[in-house]
C-alpha cells in the first residue's frame, strides 16, 4: 500500500498541486493521509478521486464537525494512528504520542504541527512528521502485506 502524507499546508494549495504531480511521476496513492492545519486542502482532493483520511490541527477551526483530531486505522496489517500533535505537546518531545500510539496498538504514528520533517524508530514504533507541506514537505509510505514500514522524507532542500 502507498501511503501520501502531508500536513500543515494553510491554504498553500500549489504546493499541494506541486506534491501530486511529483508523487503521479510513480504510482498513484492508494491512500492520502493529512496530519492538519490545512484540512480542506486535502478535503478538496477527494473530488479529484483521492481517498483520503485527515484529522484537523489547532488551525481547522472551521473544519466539518466530523473530522476527528485523531485517527487509529488498520492499513495491510498495521495500525496507523494519524494526529496533529498539539495536544500531545509533539513540539517539547514525543513522549505522550509514543503513550498513545502504543494504546492504540499503532506500528506507524503520523503527526504535524511542528514544521519539521522527523522520522524515528521507538520500541517498534514508527514516528513520521511530513514536515510542512506550506514548505513543500511531504513523505511517502509504504506499507507490505506482512507489515513493513518504508518511509521517505521529501522537501525543496
Amino acid at each position: 500500500m502507498k501511503l501520501l502524507v502531508f500536513s500543515d499546508s494553510h491554504g498553500k494549495t500549489r504546493e499541494v498541486g506541486r506534491m501530486l504531480r511529483i508523487a503521479a511521476k510513480g504510482v498513484r496513492p492508494d491512500l492520502i493521509l493529512f496530519a492538519g492545519d490545512g484540512i480542506y486542502d486535502a478535503l478538496d482532493l477527494r473530488y479529484e478521486g483521492y481517498r483520503v483520511m485527515a484529522v484537523r490541527g489547532n488551525c481547522d477551526l472551521g473544519a466539518p464537525p466530523d473530522i476527528r483530531e485523531e485517527l487509529a486505522f488498520p492499513a495491510d496489517g498495521i495500525t496507523i494512528y494519524l494526529c496533529h500533535g498539539h495536544r500531545l505537546k509533539v513540539k517539547q518531545n514525543l513522549g505522550l504520542i509514543f503513550a498513545r500510539a502504543r494504546e492504540v496498538g499503532a506500528k506507524l504514528a503520523i503527526f504535524g504541527h511542528t514544521h519539521e520533517q522527523q522520522l524515528e524508530y521507538h520500541e517498534g514504533i514508527h514516528f513520521l512528521n511530513p514536515g510542512a507541506m506550506a514548505q513543500g514537505e511531504y513523505a511517502l509510505v509504504r506499507v507490505e502485506n506482512q507489515g513493513g514500514i518504508n518511509c521517505q522524507l521529501f522537501g525543496r532542500g
